[in-house]
């Protein structure tokens, strides 16, 4: 599996940017249950694959959301995702 590149400091910065958009985009609201959002709110990859980060295969939720469309997929090693 082939892991993006960590350089100190800038992935954390352009995820922190990144998922303040997500929620000024979503007004602060989980988009499946309208609950509002905590600044640390997870992002969801449509596809579930945590590589792919394409605009449009990102949605932020809360984290019950997350959690209920994530863990079904997990498979006995954890992975997020099955292929």
């Amino acid at each position: 599996m082939i892991k993006p590149l960590k350089i100190y400091g800038v992935y954390e910065i352009a995820k922190k940017a990144l998922r303040r958009l997500l929620l000024e985009e979503a007004h602060h609201k989980c988009l499946l249950c309208d609950r509002s959002l905590p600044s640390n709110a997870p992002i969801h990859h449509k596809d579930g694959c945590g590589l792919n980060w394409a605009r449009d295969n990102l949605i932020i939720l809360c984290f019950q959301c997350h959690n209920k469309l994530t863990l079904p997929r997990q498979n006995t090693k954890g992975r997020a995702y099955k292929k």
